[in-house]
């Protein structure tokens, strides 16, 4: 889904903040600012459910679908894009079930935003990641993955991995295999 925020301008807007243009008769659609047959919502923060679709997936694929769940488009993408992908369903019984399917999360991700009558293709470098590990969203432990840009590197970038209890260094041929 889209985490709705208000459209209005702030540092956070400015940063991770982009707008996003929803069909009116999408029944889903978050809180909107009226603009006639069309609606526009800004957002900080894109949630990609992946208890929706079946098998694996990409982050890619998960974009695309929920363009289409929602009939939308970008408007305009923030500097930095915020994901949130899902692992956690309410079952049956009403307790959290954990999503074990698998989603590829490419270094580098290409989106299109359509301003002004343009298309304009917006690439994004994957820069950090918070990953859950655990069986319920309220225990686990969590690993992060964060990028230094590595001095004199001509653009490449040093992969951290931090945990509970150690900060280890990952080559980015690791990290094109998680």
């Amino acid at each position: 889904s889209i985490s709705s925020s208000q459209h209005e301008d702030s540092p956070l807007m400015r940063i991770f903040g982009g707008l996003i243009r929803l069909n009116s008769r999408t029944s889903k659609a978050p809180r909107r600012v009226d603009r006639g047959p069309e609606t526009i919502s800004a957002f900080l923060l894109l949630h990609l459910d992946l208890t929706e679709s079946g098998g694996s997936s990409s982050v890619e694929l998960e974009l695309q679908q929920l363009l289409l769940r929602y009939d939308a488009r970008f408007l305009r993408l923030p500097p930095f894009l915020l994901l949130h992908l899902e692992r956690f369903r309410t079952g049956a019984d009403g307790l959290p079930d954990r999503v074990s399917k698998k989603c590829r999360m490419d270094l580098k991700l290409e989106l299109e935003e359509a301003s002004s009558y343009t298309l304009r293709s917006v690439p994004y470098q994957l820069r950090g990641a918070m990953c859950h590990y655990g069986e319920v969203p309220e225990g686990g432990a969590y690993k992060a993955l964060i990028t230094e840009a590595i001095a004199g590197g001509g653009g490449s970038l040093r992969w951290h991995v931090l945990d509970d209890v150690t900060v280890r260094c990952k080559g980015q041929e690791e990290m094109q295999e998680m």
